[in-house]
């Protein structure tokens, strides 16, 4: 996944964090503004998580996504980065 992502992001910067216990690892791909996809670590899975600007979020609820990933989009509540969704992955 993080090679697919930087191949649309070539200018994309990847990095691990470990901002404490509480939080744990997280792996992220930022551009120069923002991060694009955070990958969160979890026992026997990890957790993706985006976060979509207004645009971007018009963008994908106007297009054909399945619709827990729609849901989950239109239910996330607004911050001043956007709406953020988490989706675990097995």
């Amino acid at each position: 996944m993080c090679n697919f992502v930087l191949e649309q992001y070539p200018n994309g910067m990847a990095e691990w964090k470990f901002p404490g216990v509480k939080y744990g690892w997280s792996f992220s791909v930022r551009d120069r503004k923002r991060p694009i996809i955070y990958l969160l670590p979890r026992q026997q899975f990890f957790t993706v998580a985006f976060v979509f600007g207004q645009n971007a979020t018009e963008k994908m609820l106007n297009r054909e996504f399945p619709l827990e990933i729609q849901s989950a989009l239109s239910d996330a509540p607004k911050y001043a980065e956007g709406r953020g969704i988490r989706l675990p992955i097995s």
